[in-house]
This record gives structure tokens, C-alpha cells and sequence, in this order.
């Protein structure tokens, strides 16, 4: 009993058609994971820019900290064999005036957290 041709084809046609099909799943399968790959970078790439943005407003809050503490604390100065210190009282309106500013930090440093 040979096999009629029909079914010879039939059996080739499901042989490469199977191979045919699990090539195409898995192209699916990369490109999808292409897909996803680029978008979790394009992510990653916001997240960074954002990381920066934030890092370069505290680096400016930090600096006007700084500044305000000298100002607060007075001045100091080192020479070779003296040193010098400058502070002064401030006013009740200069105190309020800190307060409200410290206040403001401490929002700023709470929201950071």
C-alpha cells in the first residue's frame, strides 16, 4: 500500500506549515519583547531626566541654605595665625523673617523625603 500523493502533501504541508508557524510565534515573541525593551528605556531615559531636574532644584535649595545660615551665623575668617569672627543680633522682624524661611525648608526637606 503506497501513499497517495494527496496524502503526501498533506503531511509535508503539516510538517512545514508547524515549522513555519513556531518561526512566526517566536518573531512575535522578539518583537514584542523589542517593544517592551524600548518603552522600559524610554522610561528609564525620563525617570534619569527627571532624577536631574530634582537633583539640580535641592543642589539650588541647598545653596540658598548655606546662604542663609552665613548670614544667620556671621562670618568667619582664618588667617595664618588669627582668626576673626563677626556676628550680629538680628532684629525681631529679621527673626520672623527666618522663621517663616526655615519654615519653608523644612516643607521643602519633608517633601523631598
Amino acid at each position: 500500500m503506497s501513499p497517495t500523493p494527496t496524502i503526501y502533501f498533506i503531511t509535508l504541508g503539516a510538517m512545514f506549515g508547524t515549522i513555519i508557524v513556531v518561526f512566526g510565534i517566536r518573531f512575535l515573541q522578539a518583537s514584542a519583547v523589542a517593544g517592551a525593551d524600548a518603552a522600559h528605556t524610554d522610561a528609564y531615559r525620563k525617570l534619569a531626566s527627571d532624577a536631574v531636574t530634582a537633583q539640580a532644584g535641592n543642589a539650588a535649595t541647598l545653596s540658598a541654605i548655606q546662604s542663609e545660615l552665613a548670614e544667620i551665623e556671621g562670618v568667619m575668617m582664618r588667617g595664618v595665625a588669627n582668626w576673626a569672627v563677626a556676628v550680629r543680633k538680628p532684629t525681631a522682624e529679621q527673626l520672623a523673617e527666618i522663621k517663616a524661611r526655615m519654615a519653608s525648608v523644612e516643607t521643602i526637606l519633608k517633601a523631598v523625603e
